[in-house]
């Protein structure tokens, strides 16, 4: 609505006017309820809802009660304008209520933003949480498939126990046959013999007869009695090996215990022409044990020639142990006593660890261990290493073992033939790998925590101990000990 100008009405000059009455210190802040439009020079025009500054506000001793002037916000123009059409926009002590209330508000503001970074964090920590119990259920499956592959595998070898056991009664059955057959044999020597000496007199030849056949008998009997006890102490040993299966049962190695069953009985399998000779006594005089490995495309020149140039590679090339000798001779090895091939075994895990790891990684040895033709690699071990200590008097004994790059095969069987001879109390000092420098991808060997865990690594110590005991049950020849 338009201003209806009532009262007397300001006149001269506007900017005059206010210079000659600055009645307010502060400017008024005011808002606009209704529209002025108002005609002439010095007066100010707005609309509803517009913002106002006043300066100047009338008064009755000067007769302009009913005006302010001030200035327009929005276009910084200034005149006088009426009152009734203005109201406060800021009551008086409402300021000081605001100004708190603006405060409240921000503080609300901000503790509603970190409520939302809070959560957004919480969030966060339930999915990582999510990930983490995704990935120990999988873990968890993969763990259960394991130990199902373990149940199966000793199922296995509990089946080849009892079918042992069983070729183990008959041949008890068929020693029982011959002692029969012994004793029968020795009582009719004895009645030839009885019959003899009653005729010495009359047949000197008949005599002869009959102490031939008494020693005919006798020997017999003897080796029916040695067989009876070859056989006997076999049957010891297997139960004794049964009860310590049953015993541990219960605990957390009742599957690595079983899954050595098969290759027990395998070593108690007698061998033609061998005898088990017991270890050595605590009380002699142990010899010193070197151990050496080098790979035959990465130690010696000339060796690496004849597998590049020649008709196999370093996988299936042949030498003899004085190509050998001459190569271990020119990298100031003198003196080794034997060489040992461990190509026999696939290189282990070579997808996984072949290219970054070294021999001495815990999933290495355990591989070797397990392979099918460890235990014949480690009973021609142990013949060679056994004629060359009784050969050699010298106290320091060397043996070389090599594969193809000498960084897997043959530094892990080291490693397993140093824990051997180390719990059998020799002195064996770490292996020496010639073929070191040459080792590429390398992991970072003795400062790799997986090649050298800060706890023992239950898996190796197992594969270990089983080693060792397969050692100790293996027969060797001759007369020499240990």
């Amino acid at each position: 609505m338009c201003c209806l100008f009532l009262g007397r009405r300001p006149t001269g000059d506007a900017a005059m006017v206010f210079q000659a009455h600055p009645s307010l210190e502060n400017p008024l802040h005011l808002l606009a309820h209704s529209s002025c439009a108002t005609s002439g020079d010095g007066y100010l025009c707005f609309v509803a809802s517009d913002f106002l500054d006043a300066y100047y506000s009338g008064s009755a001793t000067e007769g302009d009660e009913e005006w302010f002037y001030g200035r327009h916000l929005t276009d910084g123009a200034r005149g006088w304008f009426l009152k009734e059409h203005t109201m406060p926009l800021i009551a008086e002590g409402a300021a000081e209520v605001l100004a708190n209330e603006a405060g409240q508000s921000a503080l609300e503001e901000t503790a509603a933003h970190e409520a939302r970074a809070e959560a957004r964090r919480q969030r966060e920590a339930a999915s990582q949480a999510a990930q983490q119990t995704a990935d120990a259920e999988s873990h968890f499956t993969l763990a259960l498939l394991l130990l199902s592959a373990k149940c199966e595998r000793a199922v296995e070898a509990a089946n080849c126990f009892a079918k042992e056991e069983e070729s183990l009664l008959v041949a008890l059955a068929a020693v029982r046959d011959k002692r029969q057959w012994a004793d029968q044999a020795a009582a009719a020597a004895k009645h030839a013999k009885d019959a003899a000496s009653n005729n010495v007199a009359k047949c000197r030849r008949g005599n002869v007869a009959a102490k031939a056949a008494a020693a005919l008998c006798a020997a017999a009997e003897q080796e029916a009695d040695l067989a009876v006890a070859s056989a006997g102490a076999r049957r010891k040993a297997v139960e004794a090996r049964m009860k310590a299966v049953e015993l541990a049962a219960g605990t957390q190695r009742t599957a690595p215990i079983q899954a050595q069953q098969c290759d027990l009985i395998e070593m108690l399998q007698p061998s033609e022409g061998l005898e088990c000779v017991p270890e050595a006594d605590s009380g002699e005089v142990k010899k010193t044990l070197r151990i050496l490995t080098f790979g035959l495309e990465t130690c010696d020149q000339e060796l690496v020639n004849e597998c590049r140039h020649g008709p196999f590679d370093g996988a299936r090339a042949q030498f003899t142990d004085d190509q050998l000798r001459e190569a271990m001779h020119r990298q100031g090895e003198d003196v080794v006593a034997l060489f040992s091939d461990a190509r026999n075994f696939p290189d282990p895990d070579c997808h996984k660890y072949g290219f970054y790891h070294y021999g001495k990684n815990p999933h290495i040895i355990c591989r070797i261990c397990k392979n099918r033709k460890f235990p014949q690699w480690i009973r021609g071990l142990k013949w060679h290493v056994y004629a060359a200590t009784n050969n050699l008097q010298q106290p320091l004994v060397t043996i070389a073992l090599y594969c193809k790059k000498g960084k897997h095969r043959s530094v892990a069987c080291a490693y397993i033939v140093q824990r051997i001879f180390r719990e059998m109390g020799w002195s064996c000092p770490e292996p020496k790998h010639l073929s070191r420098q040459n080792w590429k991808s390398s992991c970072g060997e003795d400062a790799c925590t997986t090649c050298h865990p800060a706890t023992p690594n239950l898996d190796v110590e197992l594969e270990l101990e089983r080693a060792l005991k397969m050692w100790q049950a293996l027969p060797v020849g001759g007369n020499a000990k240990w």
